[in-house]
């Protein structure tokens, strides 16, 4: 009997997301009788061109034919900008295409609510600890998931009528190496005072906060609360524990395959689909 086939193109698989998700991909697809076939990177090697392009030679690998599903990751991929467009490709096979975490049109999605997944976090900054001077500091604007995490940011903000001003913003890169440079702007800007609170759009940012506020003798939660998003074990293990946004990865992978076999069976499920998050409140705030 011909085995069942599935590919997954994915970039950064030594990442927290790429390999909590390749993992439950790999474990829900032995369960329904898959294979998997993974193209992958493994960083990013800098900012030469040239990278770029060798990364998007994955899609030239496989044999679509071949696949009973394909999965696939845009926003792990960092391709160069005259790469041909792989959701191109993916959209002409025959088999069914997957996108995680990033909206694709004319596949399937697996994402998160992005439109409102800081909601709860904002507000209970401003209901629990009846704070006004929340900052935020950004992802990397050029990705989806970072533009509407911050919308929905400015969003709460106006709905408690609090104007949102550049000193309370910070453009961060999803990274841990700006975190001087972000408590820099938020304190230099307040004249010596601090702000009740810092959102960070990801964790790796939050604890690079963390950490500065350390090196200068401020005190988390005591004199600045800190909250991150995707609750890595990193975050979890910090002191104090990092208040964060869990984000469900291995039922994202588990879904894509889920989705697959579905649709291979003849059902009909809804092109999108969401994963729920949960907040998790812990000593940052």
């Amino acid at each position: 009997m011909k085995k069942k086939k599935i590919g997954v193109f994915m970039g950064v698989i030594t990442s927290n997301f790429s390999s909590r998700v390749s993992r439950a991909i790999s474990e829900r697809a032995k369960e329904n009788g898959y294979e998997v076939y993974f193209f992958t990177t493994f960083n990013s090697y800098g900012d030469n061109y040239l990278y770029g392009e060798g990364e998007s030679q994955i899609f030239t690998l496989p044999d679509y034919d071949s696949f009973d599903g394909i999965i696939i990751a845009p926003d792990t991929l960092m391709l160069a900008d005259n790469a041909e467009n792989p959701e191109d490709r993916l959209r002409k096979v025959s088999c069914p295409v997957v996108s995680l975490r990033a909206k694709t049109e004319g596949v399937y999605n697996v994402l998160v609510d992005e439109s409102n997944s800081m909601e709860r976090m904002i507000r209970h900054f401003l209901d629990t600890h009846q704070f006004r001077d929340v900052c935020y500091m950004t992802g990397r604007m050029e990705m989806e998931d970072a533009v509407q995490r911050f919308e929905c940011y400015k969003r709460v903000m106006e709905d408690y009528g609090i104007p949102v001003t550049d000193k309370m913003v910070f453009y961060g890169d999803y990274w841990k190496n700006k975190g001087k440079e972000a408590v820099d702007h938020f304190l230099e800007t307040r004249g010596g005072n601090y702000p009740e609170a810092i959102v960070c759009a990801n964790d790796y940012m939050a604890i690079a906060v963390c950490m500065e506020l350390e090196n200068r003798g401020i005190r988390v939660p005591e004199d600045i609360c800190v909250s991150g998003y995707d609750d890595l074990e990193e975050a979890q293990r910090w002191s104090p524990s990092m208040t964060s946004i869990s984000v469900p990865f291995e039922e994202m992978g588990r879904r894509a395959v889920d989705l697959i076999e579905e649709i291979r069976s003849g059902e009909r499920p809804e092109l999108t689909q969401y994963v729920p998050i949960v907040d998790r409140y812990r000593g940052s705030c």
